[in-house]
């Protein structure tokens, strides 16, 4: 199933997956990080382990790959993963995923309920115009649709508008460390967003917490101030 959206600039929409994407996939990430950016071959090599991994194995009633295409032409436009958490911490936050990690235990509902936000990419061509924002709130519902608790991702200073999304849609810093994993010295964090919270209409807290509507359905927190 595929949803089409338009706006001033751009209409496009947002579908499944398919193996014939990684190629494109790939290419706007090493662009982006790799060219632009000086990060290294590792980061590469997980981006594509991390997208090797969903093809070859994938929970269809509980994980999704969205991918965005513009629609004139199929243009690729950006992506995002929604996954549950592995039972071992990424390779990549290994170091700072580990003080909060817990392990996923089928016998166990609640460790089970964590899901994770992945690949979150969107091309230069469609920046400022909301995509990522769209992207990263789809996976969230479907995340509330499936129950998770939780929503959990990592991120860095580099990827400057993806955490003004993620301070937007209410994720919270969980753990950080500036390290040089991927070749410059970034800072990395660990966010995640509690699903468990504000899910009534009208339910919430007070302090710097707003609730809002959007489109009559989907229910966010924004967190003011937040210290990412």
């Amino acid at each position: 199933m595929s949803t089409t959206t338009t706006n001033l600039s751009l209409s496009y929409i947002i579908r499944p997956h398919r193996a014939s994407d990684i190629p494109q996939i790939l290419s706007g990430h090493r662009t982006e990080y790799v060219t632009k950016g000086g990060w290294n071959t590792y980061f590469m090599s997980l981006v594509s382990s991390i997208l090797t991994g969903f093809l070859e194995n994938n929970d269809p009633e509980l994980e999704r790959f969205w991918v965005a295409e513009r629609t004139s032409d199929s243009e690729f436009l950006g992506c995002v993963m929604l996954i549950q958490k592995p039972a071992e911490p990424s390779p990549e936050t290994k170091h700072i995923e580990e003080k909060t990690h817990t392990t996923k235990n089928p016998l166990n509902p609640e460790t089970a309920k964590t899901a994770r936000l992945r690949v979150l990419f969107v091309s230069p061509e469609a920046r400022g115009l909301g995509l990522g924002r769209v992207l990263v709130r789809l996976a969230t519902d479907f995340a509330r649709e499936k129950e998770y608790a939780s929503v959990q991702l990592s991120s860095s200073e580099f990827q400057g508008a993806a955490m003004r999304i993620y301070e937007k849609e209410g994720y919270r810093l969980v753990s950080e460390e500036v390290n040089q994993v991927f070749g410059p010295r970034l800072r990395q964090v660990v966010l995640e967003l509690d699903l468990r919270e504000g899910m009534a209409e009208g339910e919430g807290k007070e302090g710097n917490v707003v609730e809002k509507k959007i489109e009559g359905k989907a229910v966010y927190r924004e967190i003011r101030n937040m210290e990412i």
